[in-house]
């Protein structure tokens, strides 16, 4: 005896009617997702979160860090911090495109006030806004990305 179709749960893309098949509903994120996700919102990079919440006293470091980065990429997880995340954002009440206005206008300002340092750290602003810098960075070609604490020494200083 070999199964129908609708028993095998194929059904004509272009219309679900008549054919007693539905869409699998979506599966609601795990515990330990839905505690990534709050980990996240609340402001923990992903590979803390993923340490606050997994246990990870037997995976290396570049594993953790790969699959921080893995649950981080999920839609299901990307779809749930901007949700934990909205209500925060309404309730300051400033957008994206503001906080940049007032960064160019601070940047600007700091320039003509010949304060190059301020000017400087409103143009790092912008590009890690505009993704221009990152602070992860591939190491030994395996394409996993790593993350680095990145400090600057003054000259005088060493």
């Amino acid at each position: 005896m070999t199964k129908t179709d609708e028993q095998k749960g194929r059904f004509n893309a272009g219309s679900d009617k008549g054919l007693g098949v539905s869409m699998p509903e979506k599966k609601p994120l795990t515990p330990k997702q839905e505690k990534f996700c709050q980990c996240i919102a609340t402001g923990m990079n992903q590979t803390e979160a993923y340490r606050a919440v997994y246990d990870v006293s037997k995976q290396n470091p570049n594993s953790v860090n790969r699959n921080a980065h893995a649950l981080n990429s999920n839609t299901k997880i990307v779809s749930r911090i901007k949700e934990l995340a909205a209500p925060a954002i309404k309730e300051v009440g400033i957008t994206v495109q503001e906080i940049l206005e007032n960064i160019i206008r601070i940047g600007k300002k700091a320039e003509d006030s010949d304060r190059f340092g301020e000017a400087l750290k409103a143009q790092e602003l912008m590009g890690k806004h505009l993704k221009m810098f990152t602070d992860q960075v591939l190491v030994g070609g395996t394409g996993v990305p790593i993350e680095i604490n990145v400090r600057f020494i003054r000259a005088n200083n060493i």
